[in-house]
């Protein structure tokens, strides 16, 4: 019985979710790079003790770091469950990243850079100077490493 709502949990399509308010005037509700077939709904996160909370229902967007298309970095992460960012590591450098928030606007970023790293390397997580978004998954034998994504605005 167990097993099988594990399973049923990785490969369930997810639920979209309900509106939310953190006071921030662009709250993102949905993820999308379309190349991949790929749409996810946007949960808030936060860091807590220390601790990352994720969900298994769409890709946690972490409230304390920078509104996606605004100065500093967008945090975005999520499970590489099939039925989440288990395709995540087939992205490409030019493909375009869609954040739609909860007002329909919609926020586009082109990937710059693809990269595999071990969880002590956090770097990737910190403050910025620039405008950018970050997605990252877990990746590799046993989950042991990260795959991150680095996108940058596209104007269009």
């Amino acid at each position: 019985m167990i097993v099988s709502f594990l399973l049923w949990q990785r490969y369930a399509p997810p639920k979209f979710l309900q509106t939310y308010s953190d006071g921030k005037d662009f709250q993102p509700a949905f993820a999308a790079i379309k190349e991949l077939n790929l749409k996810l709904a946007v949960y808030p996160a936060v860091l807590e003790n220390g601790q990352w909370k994720t969900n298994t229902k769409g890709i946690s967007y972490l409230t304390s770091s920078a509104i996606p298309g605004e100065k500093g970095n967008s945090i975005f992460y999520s499970h590489n469950w099939p039925n989440l960012l288990g395709t995540l590591v087939k992205v490409q450098n030019g493909q375009i990243i869609e954040i739609e928030g909860f007002n329909g606007e919609i926020k586009y970023f082109v990937v710059t850079e693809t990269t595999v790293l071990s969880p002590d390397q956090t770097y990737v997580l910190g403050p910025s100077d620039d405008t950018r978004l970050t997605i990252y998954t877990c990746y590799g034998f046993l989950d042991q490493n990260r795959f991150v994504v680095t996108a940058k605005p596209l104007k269009i």
